[in-house]
């Protein structure tokens, strides 16, 4: 397969990938979920430090974006919510649920840009950047039709075990990142993390 297809391929990759990274089983049953933890005025502060975190590391994690490549920053942003979303599913108390909620926020950081940017450069280097406007509205509607789909069993879920539903969406997640593994980098300039290019580029 030439670097052309493979980019061409970046495309239906990201359609399924953004399906299976947006099954959010987690978003009807949450408030429920967190209030063996925390009351509502801690879920509050928890979601505000959540958004905090994600904004703070925007840049760094933007520049490993640049340095290491879109792909892989997509991938470890979903294997970090992999992993906090499981150690939420089996927290047996607060702590390790706030550890959990942290370790999403970073995830979050790094997915945050990265996939949209990676499938409009594909279709620049294709010469097709006037296709990315159907991409993303396509794209915008298999969200929605994953999050309403994941919605309809989420409650089924909570009913069998209360930490399924935030198993089930880290098995999604962790799917979703192994699909952006398997996409075309774009072959461009990237600096290796020498003489603190990382420094510079943050």
């Amino acid at each position: 397969m030439s670097y052309r297809d493979k980019l061409a391929r970046n495309i239906p990759l990201f359609y399924i990938a953004e399906f299976f990274a947006e099954l959010l089983f987690i978003i009807p049953v949450f408030v429920a979920y967190e209030r063996q933890f925390l009351t509502f005025g801690q879920m509050g502060i928890l979601a505000a430090l959540r958004f905090a975190i994600t904004i703070i590391l925007e840049l760094p994690t933007g520049a490993f974006a640049d340095l290491a490549g879109r792909k892989m920053s997509v991938a470890l942003g979903l294997l970090l919510n992999t992993v906090g979303l499981s150690i939420q599913a089996f927290a047996p108390s607060v702590i390790p649920f706030v550890a959990g909620t942290v370790m999403r926020a970073v995830g979050d950081s790094f997915t945050s840009g990265p996939a949209v940017a990676l499938a409009y450069d594909s279709l620049k280097e294709l010469s097709k950047e006037k296709e990315f406007g159907k991409v993303r509205a396509n794209v915008v509607l298999i969200v929605q039709a994953s999050i309403m789909l994941s919605s309809v069993f989420a409650g089924y879920m909570y009913n069998v075990w209360s930490g399924l539903p935030y198993l089930a969406t880290a098995i999604s997640i962790f799917a979703g990142s192994m699909l952006y593994l398997f996409m075309q980098e774009l072959t461009i300039d990237i600096e290796k993390w020498l003489n603190g290019n990382y420094v510079l580029m943050t």
